[in-house]
């Protein structure tokens, strides 16, 4: 808008220039005419005087004038011919003129009105550009407010942030302090069960044996047994021999009993040692528990997996303490068949079938003197031995089988390492 009024301008300017610039050329025709006019005026005064000056200006150069009255009174007429001639011609360049300044005028007033109208929509625009600009400034007012108050608020996150990283920085080192301990722990724990493995291993290992060496004494005394039927069928004199080896059977079930009795003492040595590592390992769940339910709300992913070995744990506990009842109380039963067989039993009572299938660890010799009583407590304590070594191959496949498939976490790894620890030096975890 501004570009084509500025334009409009410069046209309005050069039309007036030139308007002007023919002005002038019509003022410098008018004051040449007029000069021409006062020096006519002038040459006719002075020719009234002065004819032969007249003359000299009048006639061009190189024309030959005369001197006679009638060529006087010719010229005369001719100058004021010429003086009308220009009159008119002074008239009409007046009346161009006055038409000149009529269209300039004319032409004024309809460009000052067009720059009147102009104008008024140049107001009409700066009041509107002034509108707007006071809206935007309302609105830039308005955008700056939001934008301190953003800051402000921008400025409490980032000190809230910082606070959190900060707080966060603590919770992760605590975090990993605590995983490196229960990785200790859990290092000691998986020791404890390889050290428990490896007993249980040996205790298996010797039941083994024991089974094979009744199986192997079970196998002579039913041999021992044919023989000593047949030999009491045969003939009665052998009665002095049978009890020549009554008393060298007496001597054997001696330094039998007190073989076993060493055993024995040694096994329930054993059994009051499994005992005491069972108590303490009972402890040590308890503190475990205690332990895992202190640190739930540490890290609550590890729920289930806690909850699982604890369930694990009481499981291998509750087999274990049965294993070792079980165990217990075939050994008090043997402890009681050998008391029972130690004592002298008669040929009365022995009657031929009676021990046919019955395992013992005793010789042929000694199981010829033992009472069907005894043979039934024999074999209902080979059957509690089989049932016991049964369930130790069962107990330690389960064992095996767990150990093989878990794949434990570092914070029960450190659990058990610390709880290991702990036991090893004396302290409560």
């Amino acid at each position: 808008m501004t570009e084509q009024k500025l334009e409009l301008e410069s046209a309005q300017r050069q039309r007036l220039a030139r308007l002007e610039e023919r002005a002038r050329n019509q003022d410098k025709v008018i004051a040449r005419l007029q000069r021409e006019l006062y020096e006519a005026r002038r040459l006719i005064e002075e020719g009234k005087t002065s004819p032969t000056l007249v003359d000299a200006i009048r006639v061009p150069a190189g024309v030959q004038t005369t001197t006679s009255s009638a060529g006087k009174q010719h010229d005369v007429a001719s100058l004021a011919l010429q003086l009308e001639a220009a009159k008119e011609a002074l008239a009409a360049e007046q009346r161009n003129r006055q038409e000149t300044e009529r269209l300039s005028e004319r032409l004024a007033k309809s460009f000052d009105s067009y720059l009147q109208e102009m104008e008024r929509r140049q107001r009409a625009q700066e009041q509107e550009y002034r509108r707007q600009e006071m809206h935007l400034r309302e609105e830039l007012r308005r955008c700056n407010m939001a934008k301190a108050h953003l800051e402000e608020q921008l400025e409490l996150e980032k000190e809230s942030l910082r606070a959190a990283q900060q707080e966060l920085r603590g919770l992760r080192s605590r975090v990993e302090r605590t995983i490196e301990d229960m990785k200790a722990r859990q290092l000691q724990l998986e020791e404890g069960k390889r050290e428990l493995e490896r007993n249980l291993n040996k205790l298996s290992d010797q039941l083994e044996k024991e089974r094979t060496l009744f199986q192997s004494e079970r196998e002579r005394f039913q041999q021992a047994s044919r023989e000593a039927y047949t030999m009491l069928s045969e003939s009665a004199a052998r009665s002095d021999e049978l009890e020549k080896r009554l008393a060298e059977t007496q001597a054997q079930m001696q330094q039998l009993r007190i073989e076993f009795g060493s055993q024995l003492q040694a096994e329930v040595a054993r059994s009051a040692a499994l005992e005491r590592d069972l108590d303490r390992y009972r402890q040590r769940n308890r503190q475990f528990e205690d332990r895992i339910d202190e640190l739930l709300t540490v890290n609550q992913k590890q729920a289930e997996e806690r909850a699982s070995l604890r369930a694990e744990i009481r499981r291998l506990t509750d087999e274990l303490v049965r294993v070792q009842a079980r165990s217990t109380f075939a050994e008090r039963r043997l402890q009681d068949l050998l008391l029972d067989a130690s004592s002298p039993q008669t040929e009365a009572n022995l009657l031929p079938g009676d021990t046919g299938d019955v395992p013992t660890p005793l010789s042929g010799s000694i199981m010829k003197k033992t009472s069907p009583s005894s043979v039934h407590k024999l074999q209902n304590i080979e059957s509690s031995l089989r049932g016991i070594s049964e369930e130790n191959a069962a107990f330690r496949a389960k064992v095996r089988a767990y150990l093989d498939k878990r794949t434990p976490e570092p914070r029960s790894r450190s659990l058990a390492d610390d709880t290991h620890t702990r036991s090893q030096k004396g302290t409560p975890p």
